[in-house]
């Protein structure tokens, strides 16, 4: 059993008998003690956790504001939302204050809407309706017609717990704490903690992710989800192993041996549980090394500007190459976007202006800008590349520039290939299949197009 499932599993078991377990305190003891005793368990327990992995330290970084707004939105989602619970669970039947108490999601997404702005549609309305409604047959015993309702003091304890969750979660959502309030574990550091070089190789990289990957880390992180972005992480890979979906002549090859191979190697990562199958962040955010989620992230340009922030914070992020296959060639991939003018345009004379002095004009100031401060990106212009050789060798972009001329570009497919080549990904990803089964069924899907 993989040990995600476990903990999924052990999670459920022990909060599935809080109900029971808070209805039998509170016929013996007051509320207030049994938050007291429990907060003094958590406190010793994750005191000396984070004792042992050196974290208590990150404590004293934080500045007297950010403190603040822990405290007080702590506060609101676990004193207080534990606090009225328990109140409800003494006046209520256990499983009923539990029930009212599943409001929050609901609640979330009312206060998302009226606190953080977020857009409300018919699905998100429709549950909260339904929620509500849910509810009022719960605390009515289903007499709605009678309105016989309960113990309304219990009911209101009930339901100000579900309103102090709901508000804790959406302000939390809000506010943005010090950078280094995470665990902060940057590639580079990481792997020199672990005495491990950065991995030139295929087998060298599923190496060092099994050696980083850890209970309370993952040793790389992957794309996850069937998304061209996922692909755009793929071709390389794809490349790298003499592996295409085409050859020259326009033949299927798909289902070749290399293929397989490459589908096996990418797909004994997720297998293997050295990357998480589910993600907080996107795959292209930084934020998957900075806040200790992985040791190792496959990513591009785009993440470069928040890479050397965190730098500036004195992490160590650092970049190499994509690992090879023995004795293979390096190969990345090059992506981008392209700007263009509507033929619809009101003034199409002006628009094609505007971006001709953006990015065409002999000045590169334009141009340099946006590559470097909107996102880090390479231009397609070679010129602005020369006369602007010490912006693209300094810090992190020295490595990037360092392959630059091993990229290929991104293929385009129609969108039926794309489409079985996202599920010949997920079937060694998620669903079981070996890189030869993945590869066999996708050379006979795309046969069947012509």
């Amino acid at each position: 059993m993989k040990k995600e499932y476990m903990y999924a599993g052990t999670s459920v078991l022990c909060f599935g008998t809080v109900a029971t377990a808070s209805k039998l305190l509170m016929n013996q003891l007051d509320a207030v003690y049994v938050l007291a005793f429990s907060f003094l368990a958590a406190t010793l327990f994750l005191g000396i956790y984070n004792w042992k992995k050196g974290y208590l330290h990150e404590l004293r970084e934080l500045s007297r504001k950010t403190v603040i707004r822990m405290v007080v939105i702590g506060s609101l989602g676990v004193f207080f939302y534990n606090y009225f619970l328990l109140l409800g669970t003494a006046r209520l039947e256990a499983q009923t204050a539990f029930v009212i108490n599943e409001l929050w999601p609901a609640l979330i997404i009312l206060f998302s809407w009226w606190i953080l702005g977020e857009k409300m549609n018919i699905g998100k309305a429709a549950a909260v309706v339904f929620s509500f409604l849910g509810i009022l047959v719960v605390t009515t015993d289903g007499k709605l017609t009678e309105f016989a309702v309960g113990d309304a003091k219990g009911i209101l304890f009930a339901l100000l717990a579900a309103v102090c969750y709901g508000l804790y979660c959406t302000l939390n959502k809000r506010e943005s704490y010090d950078k280094n309030l995470s665990v902060m574990v940057s590639y580079a550091d990481v792997l020199k903690e672990e005495g491990i070089e950065p991995p030139t190789t295929w087998e060298e990289l599923k190496s060092a992710a099994e050696k980083l990957t850890t209970d309370d880390r993952y040793g790389i992180v992957l794309p996850v989800e069937k998304t061209a972005y996922t692909l755009f992480n793929w071709w390389p890979f794809m490349w790298m192993d003499d592996a295409d979906i085409y050859d020259a002549d326009g033949n299927v090859t798909i289902g070749s041996d290399n293929m397989a191979d490459a589908l096996d190697f990418w797909g004994s990562f997720y297998q293997n549980g050295y990357c998480p199958s589910s993600l907080q962040s996107g795959p292209w955010s930084i934020d998957n090394i900075a806040n200790g989620v992985a040791a190792m992230q496959i990513g591009g340009t785009y993440m470069i500007n928040a890479a050397e922030e965190y730098n500036k914070d004195g992490h160590n992020i650092g970049v190499v190459p994509l690992p090879t296959p023995e004795g293979k060639d390096a190969v990345t991939v090059a992506g981008g976007q392209m700007l263009g003018v509507s033929s619809q345009s009101k003034d199409v004379d002006a628009a094609a202006d505007f971006i001709f002095w953006c990015f065409g004009s002999d000045d590169t100031t334009n141009a340099v800008k946006w590559c470097t401060e909107t996102k880090f990106a390479y231009p397609v212009r070679q010129s602005i590349i020369d006369k602007n050789k010490d912006l693209f060798q300094e810090g992190i972009k020295a490595t990037f520039t360092e392959f630059y001329d091993t990229a290929r570009p991104e293929p385009q497919y129609p969108t039926e290939v794309s489409d079985i080549m996202g599920d010949t990904l997920q079937a060694v990803m998620f669903g079981g299949s070996s890189g030869e089964e993945a590869a066999k069924d996708a050379q006979e899907k795309i046969e069947a197009l012509k």
